[in-house]
């Protein structure tokens, strides 16, 4: 939940990623049932391994331009 309200998990979150922080924290926390915990920690997990990724697609994007020497505004031309 904290990292909902400080706004930062593995990187800096959105307003969605805000919200789901917030509500999966409240579901861990308000320990209703197994299964609302679990949907917590669930939705905890896919918000890391989305932050995770995200980064990810970036160095590959700034490899690639690097390796192959394009930029992306070469792209947009080659594409018009």
């Amino acid at each position: 939940m904290a990292a909902g309200i400080q706004g930062w998990l593995v990187k800096q979150a959105n307003w969605l990623h805000r919200l789901l922080l917030i509500a999966s924290g409240m579901m861990i926390i308000i320990n209703l049932n197994l299964i609302v915990t679990i949907s917590g920690l669930c939705l905890l997990g896919l918000i890391l391994v989305q932050q995770r990724i995200t980064p990810m697609r970036v160095v590959s994007k700034l490899r690639r331009q690097k390796e192959t020497g394009y930029t992306d505004k070469e792209e947009e031309i080659d594409r018009k």
